[in-house]
């Protein structure tokens, strides 16, 4: 079956709003320049979808605001988002093609590739009021959380915080020995400036790794 393409997008050093006529759908983005990146970006809790002129600047400035870069000939896939922000960075133009559908991974650039990703291993004690998974990162610095995948042994409950202690995330439930995984090219959560990332529980303990950003504001 083919593929319907899209309009081509005109990507200069001027960020625009690209929406999709599927909210829902799935996308690949296709980056068909030969020399620059395009960076790609829907994150509301970050830059809401009009106020584009934010999403702007330096290379290193567009990573820092959370966009995804897309190296020339290079792809990357969406999935479930009504729009998002797409731009090159200052001095810069390419063009970028939209197809919908996911085109054969082996084409594909992980969609965060050039971004300082690393891992943690979750070793959670059962009833855990607040356990550390990750160190304050200084000044400046935010943790992003872009992945989890978490074991329990027993039945209960997990739940992702800074150390403000702000909740990041809502009460989850797991039945025994059962899981919960995600995987996002977008930040799932973001921890408070200069704050420790930390994981709760109740009743069960828990295996896993959570994949985290250390962020420069």
């Amino acid at each position: 079956m083919k593929l319907k393409t899209l309009a081509d997008v005109a990507v200069t050093a001027t960020p625009v709003v690209k929406r999709l006529p599927e909210s829902g759908g799935v996308y690949t983005l296709t980056n068909s320049g030969a020399r620059y990146s395009i960076f790609v970006l829907h994150d509301p809790d970050t830059i809401q979808e009009g106020n584009v002129t934010s999403f702007a600047g330096t290379a290193a400035v567009i990573e820092a605001l959370g966009g995804v870069e897309i190296l020339p000939g290079k792809s990357s896939v969406i999935s479930g988002v009504p729009w998002f922000h797409v731009v090159c960075a200052t001095g810069e133009t390419s063009t970028l093609v939209i197809t919908a559908g996911a085109i054969g991974m082996e084409s594909m650039q992980i969609a965060t590739l050039g971004r300082a990703m690393t891992s943690v291993v979750v070793d959670l004690d059962a009833n855990a009021a607040a356990q550390d998974l990750v160190a304050a990162p200084g000044a400046g610095h935010q943790l992003w959380v872009y992945g989890y995948e978490l074991h329990a042994n027993i039945a209960g409950t997990y739940q992702f915080l800074d150390s403000t202690p702000t909740n990041r995330t809502g009460i989850m439930p797991v039945g025994a020995n059962g899981g919960m995984a995600r995987d996002s090219a977008y930040p799932i959560f973001k921890c408070a400036t200069n704050t420790k990332l930390q994981i709760k529980s109740v009743t069960c303990a828990a295996d896993g790794v959570v994949t985290y950003r250390d962020v420069t504001l």
